[in-house]
C-alpha cells in the first residue's frame, strides 16, 4: 500500500510540474508561423522550454529567436507567439476566466490588453485574433 501511495505521488508530481506549458517544449520554429507556448485548459502552472530553454544557442534562426528560452506559465492563461520574421516577434494570449485580449510584439509594442474577447470568459480560439490585433500595433 505504502508503495502504491508513493507512486501515485510521484506520478501527480511529475503531472502537475509541468501542467500549463507545453510539455514537450518548443523545437521548431517557422516564420509566420504561429506556436502555443502556455495551454490554459490545463490545471496548475508550469515552464514551456523554448528552442531547448535558457542558454541554447539557435544554430539555424528561422525567424527571430537565437537563443532558447523558458516561459513560466499561468494558471488559465493561453498564450502563443508568432515571429513574423527575423525583426519582429508577436505574442497573443487570453485569460480563461477573464474577458479580455493582450498583445504586443517586439518591435515597441509593449504587451497590453487589446479588446474584449468575443465571449465571456475568453474562449481559446481568441489567442488568434489577439495575436492578429498585436501584429498590427
Amino acid at each position: 500500500m505504502k508503495r502504491t501511495i508513493i507512486a501515485c505521488s510521484l506520478a501527480f508530481a511529475a503531472v502537475t510540474a509541468n501542467a500549463a506549458g507545453i510539455t514537450a517544449g518548443v523545437t521548431t520554429i517557422t516564420a509566420n508561423t504561429a506556436y502555443q507556448v502556455c495551454d490554459g485548459t490545463v490545471a496548475g502552472a508550469g515552464k514551456t522550454a523554448v528552442m531547448g530553454g535558457p542558454g541554447a544557442v539557435v544554430a539555424s534562426p528561422a525567424a527571430f529567436t537565437r537563443t532558447g528560452f523558458n516561459i513560466q506559465c499561468s494558471n488559465n492563461v493561453s498564450m502563443s507567439i508568432l515571429e513574423n520574421d527575423n525583426t519582429k516577434a508577436t505574442v497573443g494570449a487570453v485569460s480563461l476566466k477573464g474577458n479580455q485580449r493582450f498583445g504586443g510584439n517586439s518591435n515597441g509594442g509593449a504587451v497590453n490588453a487589446t479588446a474584449k474577447c468575443s465571449a465571456d470568459p475568453c474562449p481559446t480560439g481568441d489567442v488568434t485574433t489577439a495575436l492578429s490585433e498585436a501584429s498590427s500595433i
